[in-house]
């Protein structure tokens, strides 16, 4: 397996999400600004679409979204595209919320708006219905995850975060009615992500820092499918032909297994890495910033104090 990175000379290098058109591979949208939302994440300047798989890229707009979280792409119409958008992490803004293309970038109208202080940051239903039966209908609900089952619509499993009601929700009903499951949702704030296996609606993974696997709908879970890897899971693709094949996304990098989590193989020939050190000398600094130009920059630019300690 050979990799080649196609997206290093754009002028961002933080990446939210990444969707590839269902009715032609060659249209590529990307979603810049990291949308695990803590006090060092870096933001975008907004949508960048490619029709020729990656080699050219062009700027869509949304640059002022600076978070998007997820990009749906129409499974038959490649210029139906929606974008949700997380919005700028520490001040209020109006470029949030979810945005809608019908002419592949060139226009979007914003189909989803709440407040200038709440964005979305996920997407698997375009039709918008307040939901509220079964669910958390007081306090504050933070960010939540939505996932809809490949073979039966009807089926969605959703992620909540809520001080008391939080946890793994069920709908039969696409979405009109929820059952909660457990109370299983690591670190809502900067995870969020779930997935249901494509052939079996009862087998869903929860991704946190360790990674969460339920084989009943979500009542309980296992957390040793994941044991001897690196931890903290992000992005997950199960092949929808055959459900023990996974790979598997992490702050360590990319796995793969072929028995559902029972064994890994870690891919080894992508340059990739996570930059943890702190920095003490203006002249590290100055050779990281060029290191991290190759990947990505892990801090906004400040200066040395006398001590060499970033202010």
């Amino acid at each position: 397996m050979n990799w080649e990175p196609i997206f290093d000379d754009q002028p961002n290098s933080t990446i939210g999400d990444i969707a590839i058109a269902p009715s032609d591979p060659s249209v590529v949208w990307v979603g810049t600004g990291e949308p695990n939302n803590r006090q060092s994440s870096s933001w975008g300047a907004g949508i960048f679409k490619s029709l020729d798989a990656g080699k050219t890229w062009t700027h869509m707009g949304l640059k002022d979204t600076h978070h998007i979280g997820r990009i749906v792409i129409h499974p038959t119409d490649p210029n139906i595209v929606y974008v949700a958008a997380l919005g700028h992490l520490w001040g209020a803004n109006k470029e949030r919320g979810v945005y809608k293309t019908t002419d592949g970038g060139v226009t979007w109208t914003q189909s989803l708006s709440i407040n200038d202080d709440t964005g979305v940051s996920d997407i698997a239903i375009v039709h918008w219905a307040k939901l509220t039966k079964g669910l958390p209908t007081t306090g504050d609900i933070g960010r939540c995850a939505v996932e809809v089952f490949r073979k039966n619509s009807n089926i969605v499993y959703a992620l909540v975060e809520h001080s008391t009601l939080g946890g793994t929700y069920r709908s039969d009903d696409k979405g009109f009615n929820w059952t909660r499951m457990s109370d299983t949702n690591p670190r809502p704030s900067y995870y969020s992500q779930l997935r249901i296996d494509p052939n079996n609606d009862h087998k869903v993974w929860v991704l946190g820092a360790p990674l969460y696997l339920s084989e009943d709908g979500g009542k309980t879970f296992r957390q040793d499918r994941a044991a001897k890897i690196h931890t903290d899971f992000h992005a997950m693709w199960i092949d929808p032909a055959d459900s023990d094949h996974v790979i598997l996304g992490s702050d360590g990098g990319i796995t793969i297994t072929h028995d559902s989590g029972r064994n890994w193989d870690y891919v080894n020939n992508i340059p990739i890495g996570v930059l943890r050190n702190r920095v003490r000398h203006a002249e590290a600094l100055s050779r990281l910033r060029r290191f991290a130009g190759q990947l990505f920059l892990v801090w906004p630019q400040r200066q040395l104090d006398h001590a060499g300690h970033l202010q």
